[in-house]
């Protein structure tokens, strides 16, 4: 998985205003997966669950449409994992 395509696929989505920015991760999860955690910072914490469900999906999308490949066995993806943060949270995160 190349870093640089994956944020490249991200910096291209049409995001809401409420969207501040977002953090990325790639590594591996517990059961040795490659993986990849998206964390989507808000402006605000009284998002709907709607508007919240389209943005997992387009990010899921973007990085699903750069990291996916077809092999013999089938159809090989990193496990995306989009979790929802505010612009508060990260400053008391990078606090702490």
């Amino acid at each position: 998985m190349n870093r640089q395509t994956i944020e490249n696929a991200l910096d291209q989505l049409d995001l809401p205003l409420l969207v501040d920015s977002w953090q990325m991760k790639i590594g591996l999860d517990l059961d040795e997966e490659p993986a990849i955690w998206v964390w989507v910072i808000l402006t605000r914490n009284d998002t709907d669950f709607p508007t919240r469900e389209g943005i997992r999906r387009q990010v899921e999308e973007a990085i699903a449409a750069v990291t996916t490949t077809e092999t013999l066995l089938g159809t090989v993806a990193p496990w995306v994992f989009v979790n929802f943060r505010t612009v508060d949270e990260v400053r008391e995160l990078e606090l702490a």
